[in-house]
């Protein structure tokens, strides 16, 4: 089956600085990865058009859209104390929006996976405001665009930290169902066991906020007593997963245990369900760790060879089975 990577070198123009943890050399070093290891040979690399205005504007305002249009215009500059504004930032964001709905059309059309590599990230966004490295919501963009072509989505957030910005947008739906799996505490802070969603989205809006320390055999119990029966009881057409691989156990932004190996896992147990799944590069911050655990989803996705691995039989820790447990209740899961 066709595996689609969606790519622009405008994403390398959102300059951030040198010491910034979310800057161009994130995606350098994946680049790097495709092109040693050949993948690019493999894949469908699909050189993604702009976000349509009117797309862009249906989750975030006019006003806040022209906002950071002339701010990049302008040169840029310090938005907060996370988020940095360049030049080449308005460009690069518009078309990481694009680069999601490119693949959300190959998933209807053609019944394609696919990656987008893109920066800025997205999850963080709100509708009128930029926090936490992130410019424009584009996976809530991609969930919008699907929604209007009559596609049931979830929307499954691995990042380690919560993506406040969707939960917010989608709060009150009940399309897309968002399930989210994060530290806590860790920024932004959001994220607790009990944001369930309103109104409409009452039930649709899944929290799994989890201690540091945690390690791939806690995920891979998430993911099966949680996550797969949740899926599965949607069914959905699309799954789009914010996949930042932050929750490394080398990232320096976070505090959780995984290898690369978890991040294969889950796209394994995403693969399940048997629907396209698009995925949007979040956050991941020590280079090393980014690009082999992006190896490993590829390797899930079955771009590259799989290696043989010893199965291992480590359990989860009774704090993970806990939180299981409360949340099983809170959404009625058997």
């Amino acid at each position: 089956m066709t595996f689609n990577i969606s790519y622009n070198q405008a994403f390398l123009n959102h300059k951030t600085g040198q010491h910034h943890p979310e800057n161009p050399g994130r995606l350098t070093s994946i680049l790097k990865k495709l092109e040693r290891e050949k993948i690019w040979e493999k894949t469908n690399k699909i050189n993604p058009s702009d976000i349509e205005h009117q797309l862009l504007t249906e989750i975030h305002p006019e006003q806040y859209v022209k906002q950071i249009k002339n701010r990049s215009m302008a040169g840029g500059g310090q938005y907060d104390a996370d988020t940095v504004i360049s030049s080449g930032t308005y460009k690069a964001a518009i078309k990481s929006c694009g680069a999601l709905k490119t693949l959300v059309d190959r998933a209807i059309d053609k019944n394609e996976s696919g990656i987008a590599l893109t920066r800025p990230p997205g999850h963080h966004a709100l509708p009128k405001k930029a926090m936490g490295f992130c410019i424009f919501n584009s996976i809530s963009i991609a969930a919008k665009y699907a929604e209007k072509k009559s596609q049931k989505t979830v929307i499954f957030d691995w990042d380690v930290h919560h993506g406040n910005g969707t939960q917010e947008i989608f709060y009150e739906q009940k399309n897309p169902l968002y399930i989210s799996i994060h530290q806590t505490p860790l920024f932004p802070g959001t994220g607790s066991l009990n944001e369930t969603g309103k109104n409409n989205g009452a039930g649709y809006n899944i929290n799994i906020p989890l201690p540091s320390g945690m390690e791939d055999q806690d995920y891979n119990y998430i993911m099966d007593e949680i996550i797969t029966p949740k899926i599965n009881e949607y069914n959905p057409d699309l799954i789009l997963v914010s996949a930042g691989f932050d929750g490394h156990k080398k990232d320096p932004l976070a505090g959780m245990e995984l290898t690369s190996k978890a991040y294969k896992q889950m796209t394994k147990k995403l693969k399940t369900h048997k629907k396209p799944i698009i995925m949007a590069l979040e956050g991941g911050y020590n280079h090393q760790a980014l690009q082999n655990s992006i190896n490993q989803v590829l390797q899930a996705m079955e771009v590259t060879p799989s290696q043989p691995e010893k199965p291992k039989e480590e359990k989860p820790k009774e704090s993970t089975k806990n939180t299981a447990r409360k949340i099983k209740k809170t959404h009625r899961i058997p």
